[in-house]
């Protein structure tokens, strides 16, 4: 018995087709390979039947209206980016096909449309979305390490202009309800679910005579301006130092990508524009920030309860031995839900959640709290050794972590910042600086007790217990704002005595943490390899380019091998 089409093919009596995304065997529909082939054959046959056509009606067949790329496709363009330049101009191509049919193309989103979603409901003539709740429209791809491809950043920067399409959706990856999509302008209608097929279907009737796309008609300008417009011109060069501010100047290739590819496309026309998008996307497709975070998706996220996660993350499962390696998943492990989002470039306010991760006797704190301990302790470390302050908390911003380590430990207080330093391991796991079965040299180099002394000395010394007690390695204002960092800092320790490579901070920084990740992992405090990238980064603020503590030692130079030699070498 053949396999089900992609997209199921419906004429109406009164001539409108109605074409439902329901692709067999997954979840959500994806631009897989048998999406493309699907619609390829489908918009041959819609441009055959024209005359015998009066509209279309494109709408799912599943919960969710349609997601974004096939992240093992993304996943896999390192090997074959030349196969993914193709698919993307090839799907670029056919929703451009969609909006010059000649026929009116109305997208009825039952569900959330996220990324191809959204970009195939800007290649319609009208959108409209159901008013139900969950559905959330956007394009999130630059929390993928990637940017909308297809022609949705094109479509979106020529529907909203060039500074709304980048802050309200391309650069923030935001989420935004039927609602806020009308008011936004990405979808024309709200109605009820109930009648959204037919709703579309008598639009379609209604606007027989279908007009052109607006960005094909002639005289048409993007709103805001273009960039070599006088509405934009003076406002660009600020754009670049905006966004390298707002990301603390942590890796953000993708925002980057974003922003030059909005630039660029908005100079010519829309096909040229595309291009111009699938350029930028191959490339970050291709790169290692991009596979890091689709992984989290595609592999991560799907293994949480999966006894094969461990051994599905790499060489660190098979080089390692030990209890709660790739095992089964606790069955008191928290869901996803549990987990807090942590996202400092929307200006979240974290101070709460920063508090709570020093909270001990959490399942997720005994795995949390010792991965903070060593990296506040090697920062702690680096200024009791005369490393300039602010070049600590400069390097760790760069690196990409959520809380720069001075900052977090005032947060914390730094009596117990000391004491998460000091004691390294979770109750039940071995003491600071003892081996813990398997992890050999990273295992046995690893303590916490020199930073761990420079935030003993701190409170007992000077005083110096925290942010919520007349200041830590920083001084306080009034309100409890920060000001600056301790003057006294530079007599205690000789700040800026030492003037180490500013990489090496950062490496040093991000070693500490995923070796003390490491040790937990071995001595069975996180139940599996999946659970220690997503705690990782959901909870402990590693960066988020790296796809989480075990990811970013699988891709170290060397491997898991050569990151154990390194921590060795750094004695941390």
């Amino acid at each position: 018995m053949p396999e089900a089409p992609a997209i199921r093919w419906e004429h109406r009596p009164d001539g409108i087709v109605a074409l439902v995304l329901d692709e067999p065997g997954r979840v959500g529909n994806t631009f897989s390979a048998a999406y493309r082939a699907c619609m390829a054959a489908v918009l041959d046959r819609l441009e055959a039947e024209r005359d015998h056509i009066t509209g279309v009606v494109i709408t799912s067949g599943k919960e969710s209206f349609f997601a974004g790329p096939d992240t093992g496709a993304v996943m896999a363009a390192d090997g074959d980016p030349a196969a993914l330049t193709t698919a993307t101009r090839e799907l670029a191509g056919q929703l451009r096909r969609l909006e010059r049919l000649g026929r009116p193309v109305v997208a009825a989103s039952n569900g959330t449309a996220l990324g191809g979603g959204l970009a195939i409901a800007l290649a319609c003539q009208h959108r409209i979305a159901a008013d139900a709740p969950g559905i959330g429209l956007g394009m999130p791809e630059v929390r993928l390490g990637l940017l909308p491809a297809a022609g949705g950043l094109v479509r979106a920067v020529r529907l909203l202009g060039i500074a709304r399409a980048l802050s309200d959706l391309l650069l923030t990856g935001a989420l935004h309800t039927p609602e806020q999509a009308l008011a936004l302008g990405l979808v024309d209608e709200v109605v009820p679910a109930s009648g959204l097929a037919d709703h579309a279907a008598a639009w379609a009737l209604r606007h027989r005579d279908c007009p052109p796309q607006p960005w094909d008609t002639a005289g048409y300008q993007i709103p805001g301006g273009a960039p070599y417009g006088a509405m934009l011109a003076s406002a660009l060069p600020v754009l670049p130092s905006a966004l390298r501010a707002n990301v603390r100047g942590a890796p953000a290739p993708a925002s980057r990508a974003i922003l030059a590819a909005a630039v660029e496309g908005a100079q010519v026309d829309i096909d040229n524009a595309a291009l111009i998008e699938a350029r930028y996307f191959v490339r970050l497709a291709s790169g290692q920030a991009a596979t890091n975070l689709t992984r989290i998706y595609d592999v991560d996220l799907p293994g949480l309860w999966d006894g094969s996660a461990g051994a599905r993350s790499g060489a660190v499962a098979g080089a390692l031995s030990g209890p709660g390696r790739g095992g089964s998943t606790s069955p008191r492990a928290p869901s996803l839900a549990w987990l807090p989002p942590v996202n400092p470039v929307d200006g979240s306010d974290t101070r709460g959640q920063r508090r709570a991760l020093a909270e001990p006797g959490t399942w997720a704190g005994s795995f949390v709290r010792p991965v903070l301990g060593a990296y506040l302790a090697e920062a702690a470390a680096m200024v009791g050794e005369g490393v300039e302050p602010a070049t600590v908390e400069q390097a760790a911003a760069q690196a990409g972590f959520t809380w720069t380590p001075l900052t977090l430990a005032d947060e914390i207080g730094l009596t117990v910042a000391a004491a998460m330093a000091a004691g390294a391991l979770p109750p039940g796991g071995p003491a600071a600086g003892e081996p813990a079965a398997g992890d050999g040299a990273v295992a046995a180099s690893l303590h916490g007790s020199r930073g761990g002394a420079v935030m003993t000395r701190m409170a007992k010394e000077f005083g110096r217990h925290g942010a919520g007690s007349g200041g830590g390695f920083y001084c306080y204002g009034s309100r409890g704002e920060q000001d600056r960092l301790w003057p006294g800092l530079r007599e205690a320790f000789g700040s800026g005595s030492v003037r180490p490579d500013f990489a090496g901070v950062q490496e040093r920084l991000l070693c500490s943490a995923a070796a003390q990740a490491l040790r937990c992992l071995s001595a069975g405090r996180v139940p599996s390899v999946a659970w220690a990238n997503l705690l990782s980064l959901a909870w402990a603020g590693f960066p988020t380019w790296t796809g989480g503590v075990i990811q970013y030692i699988n891709q170290f130079p060397g491997g898991p091998e050569g990151f154990a030699v390194r921590v060795a070498g750094l004695a941390l």
